[in-house]
């Protein structure tokens, strides 16, 4: 279900809509490569138009779903696309055709998933491997994942001048990184879920140290952030 021809289709209607209503407009979730080319294209037209694609996109492929022994870890929507639109969709990154980049978190559990094979909930969970799987990408700098997972979110959703860069005036948020290759273990992660579908995927970049408006939430790989501190910002 959901076939590639669905999501370009629907991304090239909305964009239409969009330009004839002066709106902009966030393409979300692009699972397909020619969908980032669209988008491009509409870009380079003037049109106000963004995109974002996720890690299971540039990683994980829809044979995962009849290989794997555990095909619960693979279902979502919009579903794994080819071999093809994962390669393609981390070039539109690498050339700058992709705004930025997310996970949407859906940190259902391995027993939510197995309890029943023909309705297992769909979604990953994937918010601490956003960022050492998006640095992993072949060819990407540093720069460019801070501003695929911090700037660029921040100018398109009304944030900036408040988040999205380390300058006066912002809050301090913080992060450092080791910057190292490493092979991502799901026994070792700290969510919720209990399992990963980038089990024994390559990644880059141990997270060592995180602060939050200059409040550290992790130190030396350990959680230190109390509960119910997160605030509301308006747009």
């Amino acid at each position: 279900m959901r076939p590639a021809i669905a999501e370009t289709e629907a991304a090239q209607r909305m964009i239409q809509l969009a330009t004839y209503a002066k709106a902009k407009i966030v393409i979300a979730h692009n699972s397909c490569a020619e969908t980032a080319q669209i988008v491009s294209a509409a870009r380079r037209k003037g049109q106000c138009v963004y995109n974002e694609t996720c890690p299971q996109y540039l990683y994980l492929r829809q044979e995962d779903n009849y290989t794997s022994d555990e095909p619960w870890r693979f279902i979502l929507q919009p579903p794994l696309r080819t071999q093809s639109d994962n390669e393609g969709l981390q070039n539109a990154v690498l050339n700058g055709d992709i705004s930025f980049l997310i996970t949407d978190h859906c940190a259902y559990t391995r027993a939510q998933k197995i309890h029943d094979p023909q309705n297992s909930p769909g979604g990953l969970p994937g918010l601490e491997t956003l960022l050492p799987l998006t640095a992993a990408l072949p060819g990407i700098t540093w720069p460019e994942v801070a501003r695929l997972l911090a700037e660029s979110p921040a100018k398109i959703y009304g944030l900036w001048p408040r988040k999205g860069a380390l300058l006066p005036g912002f809050d301090a948020d913080i992060l450092l990184v080791k910057d190292e290759p490493y092979t991502l273990n799901e026994n070792t992660l700290h969510g919720f879920a209990g399992y990963s579908p980038f089990h024994q995927k390559q990644a880059r970049g141990k997270i060592i140290h995180v602060m939050r408006r200059g409040e550290t939430l992790l130190e030396n790989e350990k959680f230190t952030a109390s509960p119910a501190t997160g605030r509301f910002l308006h747009v």
